[in-house]
């Protein structure tokens, strides 16, 4: 990696260039700086209104995919946004570059180690004022990957198809977690499957505030098969198609040891307890969006 005056002395990955206009910072895989300089300067809500652009999810900060060129090809672009309770209370800005620039670390870092990560491309700050940045991480759209939750109900309960999907997904985990990169938000929505001959093609997505630590020992591995578990259940793929047992399965091959002999279900339970906690959250902050968003 090397500094970069313009983004305060942080560091960019090897491979990446930087280039500025005005406000707008790009730092961008050198390969690809050439396909995605039409975009700059352009703010997401620029972005967002191009001919071609389609919204991933709904509401105003829904990462989009837009076209690049003649030949079918498609980017994705996510706009950080903050997290935790009050997030709909506060800006969606962030004081310097550094959150991307972390992240575009972190995939760089994961990429290079063969990890089943999508790789970024590039990430965007566009300055608003002295210490307010609007951030954005830019990846190729894969369109034939779907989000896990929508493959599970695909799969269907029960039977070879998910059960193949879940072992997957678990060896694609423990490969992580054996690199020890922790995932700061592992949820059904953040892990990508795409078909491929044999066994299907599991991707991480979303590395926002994740990191790499010499050991991630097996109750962190625990407690992000957990996040994993909540997710589910929220998504209402808990206790069908996903049964307990085929759940419990797939934590034991992702990480191993930890939850062999009655630690298995004794975390289920943990994590059921937790899924049925955060339900409560769920259904609050649903009434929240409700009722803030104008009809």
């Amino acid at each position: 990696m090397r500094n970069q005056p313009a983004l305060g002395g942080m560091a960019v990955p090897a491979g990446f260039v930087v280039r500025e206009v005005a406000h707008e910072v790009l730092v961008v895989r050198a390969e690809d700086a050439d396909a995605l300089a039409p975009f700059l300067p352009r703010p997401f809500g620029e972005l967002a209104a191009l001919p071609g652009a389609l919204r991933v999810t709904s509401g105003r900060a829904g990462p989009v995919h837009l076209p690049v060129g003649s030949d079918g090809r498609r980017v994705f672009v996510r706009p950080y946004a903050p997290g935790g309770v009050l997030a709909a209370l506060r800006p969606p800005t962030f004081p310097d570059p550094g959150r991307a620039l972390r992240e575009l670390a972190v995939n760089a870092r994961a990429t290079g180690l063969g990890l089943p990560v999508a790789p970024l491309v590039a990430v965007t700050a566009s300055r608003r004022a002295a210490r307010a940045w609007r951030l954005l991480a830019w990846s190729w759209w894969l369109p034939e990957a779907s989000p896990l939750a929508g493959a599970l109900h695909d799969a269907g309960p029960g039977g070879g198809a998910l059960h193949h999907l879940l072992a997957a997904v678990a060896a694609a985990l423990k490969a992580c977690h054996d690199a020890g990169l922790r995932h700061a938000d592992l949820n059904a929505g953040n892990i990508l499957v795409e078909p491929a001959a044999g066994s299907p093609r599991i991707l991480l997505i979303d590395l926002d505030k994740a990191e790499f630590v010499p050991t991630l020992a097996w109750p962190d591995r625990v407690s992000q098969l957990g996040r994993l578990h909540r997710s589910l259940a929220k998504e209402g793929l808990l206790p069908r198609p996903v049964t307990p047992e085929a759940f419990l399965i797939c934590a034991r091959a992702a990480v191993g040891a930890g939850l062999d002999g009655d630690a298995g279900p004794a975390a289920l339970v943990r994590w059921t307890r937790a899924a049925r906690r955060h339900a409560w959250g769920w259904g609050l902050a649903g009434a929240w969006r409700r009722w803030r968003v104008p009809r």
